[in-house]
Parts: structure tokens; C-alpha cells; sequence
């Protein structure tokens, strides 16, 4: 009988647990021994995310921006004033993203920076609330420049307004 050389292909191993000489890795899996990722800041685990250059170096994910949220209200608003409802003067530059806006009363809202107003909407009985957004990118505001969401009071008492100013540091 002659001696025939038969192929054999080993059983794949797919259930994503601990890693084998069978294991299937696919461009979905994160991970490597356990199948999971590590997203901690500053983890150097296996299971760490990575990016590698071409010489093997690798290049960690850090975070390069901390979210900014300045609330503030003014719960007696006179009728016909200009008033100040939120203000905020960055110490190093920062990316103004939204101001959000509210009032149990109609007014016409705008945004300041630097003294000079780069956006103006008004608010009515069928809708409270006001957005500005300038979207993914944000402005970049300096150091030192004043930000300021401004309201003129349309109604005939005195009312509430809120705002929060939203940024990137």
C-alpha cells in the first residue's frame, strides 16, 4: 500500500476567550488574550489600545481636552432690561462649543465675545429654550477674552433665566 501524504487542518478556535495556536483573529476582535479591550487611561496592558509606527514604536491614546459646562441663573430679570445671565473668562484658550439657553419668559438672547456679539436668537411662548452651536470644531476663544450669553427681557415681569456655556479646554 502506498504511503499517501494526507493535509490536516487543525479545528479553528472562535469563541474569543483565552488566545491558542487555533485561534481565528478577525479585524473586529479588540484585544488579544481575552478578547477585550483595556480603554483605562494609562493602562499597559495587553489589551491597551496602540497605535504602531512602522519602526515598532508605539504611540499612546491620550486625551487632549477636558469638557467645560458654566451654568448660571438669574431668577428675577427685569421687564426691558439688558442683563448678563452667564460669563466666563478663560485662563488659556478654549473651543466654545454650544450655549444652551432658557426662560419662563420671551427674550431675545446673544452671545458676546470679546464685547462683540457673534449670534442672536429669540425665544416665544410656544418654545422656551434656545441653542447655539457651532458645531464639532467649536470657536477658538483666547485667554483672557470674555464670553457672555446676554438677554433683553421681552415680557412684562420679572423672570427667570438660565444658560450654560459648553466648551473644550
Amino acid at each position: 500500500m502506498p504511503n499517501t501524504a494526507r493535509q490536516v487542518i487543525p479545528k479553528s478556535d472562535t469563541d474569543y476567550g483565552t488566545v491558542g495556536n487555533n485561534t481565528v483573529r478577525t479585524a473586529s476582535q479588540i484585544g488579544n488574550s481575552t478578547g477585550s479591550a483595556d480603554f483605562g487611561d494609562g493602562a499597559v496592558s495587553a489589551q491597551t489600545l496602540r497605535v504602531t509606527l512602522a519602526d515598532g514604536a508605539s504611540i499612546g491614546i491620550t486625551p487632549v481636552s477636558t469638557g467645560l459646562y458654566i451654568y448660571n441663573e438669574n431668577l428675577s430679570v427685569i421687564p426691558a432690561s439688558t442683563t448678563t445671565v452667564t460669563s466666563y473668562t478663560p485662563t488659556s484658550n478654549f473651543f466654545l462649543m454650544n450655549v444652551s439657553a432658557s426662560s419662563d419668559a420671551d427674550g431675545e438672547f446673544f452671545i458676546r465675545v470679546g464685547g462683540a456679539v457673534i449670534s442672536k436668537k429669540r425665544n416665544c411662548w410656544t418654545n422656551r429654550n434656545v441653542e447655539f452651536s457651532w458645531g464639532n470644531n467649536g470657536i477658538l476663544v483666547a485667554a483672557g477674552v470674555l464670553v457672555e450669553l446676554v438677554v433683553i427681557h421681552k415680557g412684562q415681569t420679572n423672570s427667570l433665566f438660565n444658560a450654560t456655556i459648553y466648551g473644550e479646554a
